[in-house]
């Protein structure tokens, strides 16, 4: 009976043993799978911020882009308005010559009738005399 409570003891101290054992092992099972689970979610981390980057990235370029196709619209548009005002001002001046052009020509026009007139009425084409007298046209 010494001997069997012995072993009970030794039996019931090597069950203690082992299942302190697999404690630990459970433990440090679920140690490492807790440090894996940590790893990948740190990787994840990782790859959605540098994904966040290259996001802003591509925004900040597409940004850049934009602008530069703003200013160079607004250029564009800039110099064809003041092209055409240069254009326009070109036609006025034209215009404006061209009148005074043709106002000079009828002034000279109407000076030659107006010098010549005296002479028409007064002649007579036919006989190549003058018809009337200066007194005459004069009286009319």
């Amino acid at each position: 009976s010494k001997l069997y409570i012995s072993d009970v003891l030794k039996e019931r101290e090597m069950q203690k043993q082992i299942r302190d054992e697999i404690e630990e092992r459970k433990l440090n099972e679920e140690r490492l799978w807790h440090e894996r689970i940590m790893e990948a979610v740190r990787v994840g981390d990782q790859e959605e911020e540098k994904r966040r980057q290259e996001a802003l990235q591509r925004a900040l370029h597409s940004k850049q882009v934009q602008l530069e196709q703003l200013e160079e619209f607004r250029v564009k548009y800039v110099t064809q308005k003041r092209e055409e005002r240069r254009e326009g001002q070109l036609i006025k001046q034209r215009v404006e010559a061209y009148i005074e052009a043709e106002k000079e020509a009828e002034m000279k026009k109407k000076m030659v009738c107006e010098c010549w007139l005296p002479y028409f009425l007064g002649h007579d084409f036919a006989s190549g005399r003058n018809a009337k007298s200066k007194a005459d046209l004069a009286g009319k």
